[in-house]
């Protein structure tokens, strides 16, 4: 499969070779096969989720992992916004979170949904050298509202 790689500016400047996208390509699979393997809910997965104390009704992102409970994004989301880092199969999130809910609340729907991910061109972790893809993740939906 491939990904398709948003480059940032400061890339499209100096000008993207065929060796650097073959090694982003190759880090994201690599990336994605990982994390696709991670059972359950995953920081970067969708929920749906209804009213609530912290909640308005809406598709949210999971934004961090408390173990028994995850936290999701502040707002509802269509999975292009966000600071969601993905290496080595897991997923940071860089952002406001809301109120925890207990992943044994959450129902996997079957479906999937496209969701916008970044990490450092060619892994090398330096300033402005970010790159966004995408690629489909699950959806949750939390039953009962707590």
């Amino acid at each position: 499969m491939t990904y398709p790689i948003e480059y940032n500016s400061n890339h499209l400047y100096r000008g993207v070779t065929p060796e650097q996208e073959a090694t982003n390509q190759r880090l994201i699979a690599e990336a994605v096969d990982k994390f696709n393997r991670r059972p359950g809910p995953r920081v970067g997965d969708f929920v749906q989720m209804p009213a609530s104390e912290y909640y308005a009704p809406g598709l949210y992102r999971i934004t961090y992992d408390w173990g028994d409970e995850v936290q999701a994004t502040s707002y509802p989301t269509d999975g292009n916004g966000g600071g969601f880092y993905l290496d080595g199969g897991h997923a940071d999130y860089s952002g406001g979170l809301r109120g925890s809910v207990k992943k044994a609340d959450l129902v996997d729907t079957g479906e999937t949904k496209v969701a916008k991910f970044w990490m450092f061109n060619e892994g090398d972790v330096k300033a402005h050298n970010g790159i966004f893809y995408s690629f489909p993740v699950r959806v949750y939906t939390q039953k009962g509202g707590h």
